[in-house]
């Protein structure tokens, strides 16, 4: 996976590439002519990062367990942030019910490299104390990148999270499933202007999306992805525009575009298709650069294989479960309401989770330390 981003692989580079410059937040309502911005953020990466910090990871591993309180400040000190400069946050978590390609893909990845730190930071605590400075100095390294690389969030840290929210008065939302799919509904439906990731999945989910990527929490600075016809005003060039413009032009930044590269080089969902490789692709990309239908019908006739496995990859990005959610313009009380329907994150029926939402809600009803969660919680 890309050590930029998380989602379809060799995306982020790209987008990074396009975005040129990190900027601050305030260029956001800047280029909003005017407008309140609202800004939705996936929490899980949030929390993950600062569990992963020196004190997260001293928290995590006490011996008795500490309160995750360094995870939950850090992650609300972003959101006042924000607020600060007149942008509204609406945070959301993941649910409990995590679709088994990803667990099986990208779940399983992170859990045997936290498993690995963890061994690895054993079997260095039990090492006789080296005589020499260097090798001392190397040792209390590597404990250190340890420690940090085999923490990860449990339970009590979402629910010193979401305390703290409910704490400062701040909204916000569980995803019945995955928190970036339920952010792709909240986009598609103008409940929030802007998307706050790391993830890449974002290109393949929506057609217009606008995401604010790798956020420094110091200074809120990050790349800012504005989409051809995204409702965000100004003077940004578009990712696409900025694309046709480099020396090496990238072409179909686009849902389609994203969707075919998820395909080949693979996602959170799979592993790609072997023997057609990141050159080959951006080649064929460049010949039928504006001819998606060519693209696809060129790629089906030399890899028997692709459509097939870009038709249910295409099924899976358009077709993600998500609660129904409204937007209330009017209600200064709260942004949003929420039907308890499940539909696709753009909106249309799933009769077959429609069908189960009831028991998905019981599902994903349960007590996180002493807090009742449900997938419907809002403040």
């Amino acid at each position: 996976m890309s050590p930029i981003a998380m989602g379809v692989e060799e995306l982020p580079a790209m987008l990074k590439k396009c975005a040129g410059k990190k900027c601050k937040a305030d260029t956001i309502t800047k280029n909003s002519g005017g407008s309140a911005i609202v800004i939705g953020m996936g929490v899980s990466c949030r929390m993950v990062s600062f569990v992963k910090s020196d004190p997260g990871a001293e928290e995590h591993h006490a011996d008795p367990p500490l309160p995750q309180h360094h995870t939950a400040r850090s992650v609300v000190n972003i959101v006042k942030k924000y607020q600060n400069i007149g942008i509204k946050v609406i945070p959301v978590f993941d649910g409990d019910s995590r679709t088994p390609l990803k667990q099986n893909i990208a779940g399983k990845h992170r859990d045997a490299d936290s498993a690995t730190a963890l061994e690895t930071l054993q079997k260095l605590l039990k090492k006789p104390w080296p005589s020499d400075q260097k090798h001392q100095e190397y040792i209390l390294n590597m404990i250190a990148k340890k420690r940090k690389a085999s923490a990860k969030i449990n339970e009590n840290t979402i629910a010193e999270v979401m305390q703290i929210f409910d704490d400062n008065g701040i909204e916000y939302v569980v995803a019945p499933f995955e928190a970036d799919w339920q952010l792709a509904h909240m986009y598609f439906k103008g409940i929030i202007n802007v998307i706050e990731t790391t993830d890449s999945d974002f290109w393949a989910l929506l057609e217009h999306p606008c995401c604010f990527m790798n956020v420094n929490s110091t200074d809120l600075k990050g790349y800012l992805c504005r989409s051809e016809g995204c409702s965000l005003l100004g003077s940004n060039v578009s990712i696409q525009e900025s694309g046709r413009s480099l020396n090496a032009p990238i072409h179909h930044i686009t849902r389609v575009g994203a969707i075919i590269r998820a395909t080949v080089y693979g996602n959170d969902y799979h592993k790609g298709i072997n023997g057609l490789g990141r050159i080959t692709l951006e080649r064929f990309m460049e010949e039928y650069k504006d001819d998606e239908d060519g693209l696809i019908k060129h790629l089906t006739t030399l890899y028997p294989s692709f459509v097939e496995k870009y038709e249910w990859m295409d099924r899976i990005y358009r077709n993600t479960p998500v609660f129904e959610m409204s937007c209330n313009n009017t209600n200064l009380k709260s942004r949003f309401s929420i039907t308890g329907r499940i539909v696709s994150h753009e909106g249309k029926d799933i009769e077959a989770w429609t069908l189960v939402w009831r028991y998905l809600y019981l599902l994903q009803k349960r007590v996180i330390g002493n807090r009742m969660i449900c997938a419907t919680c809002t403040r």
